[in-house]
């Protein structure tokens, strides 16, 4: 059976060869939750599978950004009143049993976010000192102690939904680094907890490459110059 109290928001762009396992987990391990995929303007069949699954889908009008996907799905979510939010991958990298223990750390005003151990998987070197850097900075200039800086497996509250949802913007990083700087500045708690993650099964990141260097380095720019947390 279904009730109000998780909506489980899966952002999809061109994640047809993938969808369907990460549909399937959420059926098995959260079967009381409603699946909302936010189609982020595919050009594959991902709108036809959602609707063959038998799954509710929302499609932009063009692949406007993980953080206008994001903002989509809290929006609705919000005017639905569901006590709990989690964002949860179309690309295979999350998991519903991970998933369970955001879940059971949520409460009326936060934000849970799975925070994984970088150094135990394969990323580029780019990335891991990206990563590494955003740590530190953040730290330093916001005073916000983070794991993980750009993890987007996360579960929001309906109070921390409503008050955050109004100011993300649609850049990636901003979905994530800018969430971090939002709550931190708007007093809404942030509880980080260890989870493992998957490499993605199917398909390209739409971030990559030249993107991604430029997108880590005007997040570098944003934490460094704006304003710093008194």
């Amino acid at each position: 059976m279904v009730d109000d109290f998780l909506l489980v928001i899966v952002p999809a762009y061109n994640e047809e060869k993938s969808l369907l396992k990460a549909i399937d987990d959420i059926r098995l391990h959260l079967p009381e939750s409603f699946v909302l995929v936010i189609d982020d303007g595919s050009t594959d069949e991902t709108p036809k599978l959602c609707q063959d699954l038998g799954v509710m889908v929302l499609t932009l009008p063009f692949n406007c950004g993980i953080g206008a996907a994001l903002k989509t799905g809290l929006t609705y979510g919000v005017k639905n009143e569901f006590k709990a939010m989690l964002i949860f991958d179309g690309d295979g990298q999350h998991s519903a049993v991970e998933a369970q223990k955001l879940i059971s750390k949520v409460d009326e005003n936060n934000i849970v976010i799975g925070y994984r151990k970088y150094d135990e998987y394969s990323f580029s070197f780019f990335k891991k000192f990206a990563h590494k850097l955003l740590v530190l900075l953040l730290k330093i200039r916001s005073g916000i102690k983070t794991s993980d800086p750009t993890s987007g497996f996360r579960v929001f509250s309906y109070s921390a939904a409503k008050t955050l949802t109004p100011f993300i913007e649609s850049e990636y990083l901003a979905d994530t680094v800018g969430i971090l700087q939002l709550a931190t500045t708007l007093e809404i708690k942030i509880l980080e907890v260890p989870v493992l993650m998957k490499s993605r099964t199917e398909g390209v990141p739409s971030n990559r490459g030249y993107k991604l260097a430029k997108r880590f380095i005007l997040t570098f720019m944003l934490v460094l110059f704006g304003r710093k947390k008194k």
